[in-house]
């Protein structure tokens, strides 16, 4: 069986809020996702409690689109 390994993946990139569409017969996979860099962790800052309601403070915001095709014939 074959397995696509990833969809996104960055070292410090964080990437979520997906949008997945396949079609019917299962040949193409569309994608939408969010990628950002986080700021860097104050490790000596007072934790507090995360509001998903307020903003939080990102470098390099971009929303990506992607199409993976599936070729059968292409298959080991």
């Amino acid at each position: 069986m074959w397995r696509y390994d990833f969809l996104a993946k960055g070292d410090e990139e964080e990437q979520g809020e997906c949008q997945l569409r396949a079609t019917s017969d299962g040949s193409k996979v569309y994608a939408i996702y969010h990628q950002m860099v986080p700021a860097a962790d104050d490790s000596d800052g007072e934790i507090t409690r995360w509001y998903p309601w307020e903003p939080e403070e990102s470098t390099l915001n971009d929303l990506w689109f992607r199409r993976v095709i599936f070729w059968p014939d292409a298959l080991p």
